[in-house]
């Protein structure tokens, strides 16, 4: 053995005793200490978890929103696009049918100035023709009645109720639509 470390009066003295007491009562206390350390730190591992867990699940639940959203998003869209062309064409049909109707509407303003103006012309004509009509007998009149005075009166005054007659004839024709 080595001379300078003796056993037997490290055993007897009472430091040893108060160190053996000491580590007996450190390890007594460190027990239920690192239970404890255990525990808190289990149960503060649980609790992340259980957050990190409940994060997990709302960002699944936001990113299934987020989809559901995003479908919904695109389905309203294929529907605006839907209904745009659908306005679309409804503007075109509208247009269309918007300009057949002036365009009918053109043709009939002017089948009606045409007819008015063939009316207008035919009044025209007749009322012309019966001036006409007027001033020939006015003027046969007057021209019977110069030249009467060389005729006999009985021949000259058949004669001028023949040509009246005829006149006032033709006249009454040309007042016939």
């Amino acid at each position: 053995m080595n001379p300078s470390f003796d056993f037997q009066s490290i055993v007897s003295s009472p430091e040893f005793w108060m160190s053996i007491a000491f580590l007996g009562v450190v390890g007594a206390g460190i027990r239920p200490l690192v239970r404890y350390l255990r525990r808190w730190g289990q149960e503060k591992a649980d609790r992340i978890t259980n957050e990190i867990r409940q994060a997990d699940e709302l960002y699944a639940r936001a990113q299934a929103l987020l989809d559901k959203y995003q479908a919904h998003t695109a389905h309203k869209e294929e529907e605006r696009m839907a209904l745009l062309q659908e306005g679309d064409k409804e503007v075109s049909f509208l247009k269309q049918q918007a300009m057949d109707q002036l365009n009918e509407r053109i043709q009939n303003k002017e089948e009606a100035v045409a007819f008015r103006l063939e009316i207008i012309r035919e009044n025209s004509a007749r009322d012309m023709k019966d001036k006409m009509t007027d001033v020939l007998l006015q003027k046969t009149q007057q021209l019977l009645k110069k030249e009467s005075a060389s005729f006999r009166g009985n021949d000259t005054d058949r004669a001028l109720e023949m040509i009246f007659k005829t006149l006032d004839e033709y006249k009454e024709d040309l007042k016939r639509p």
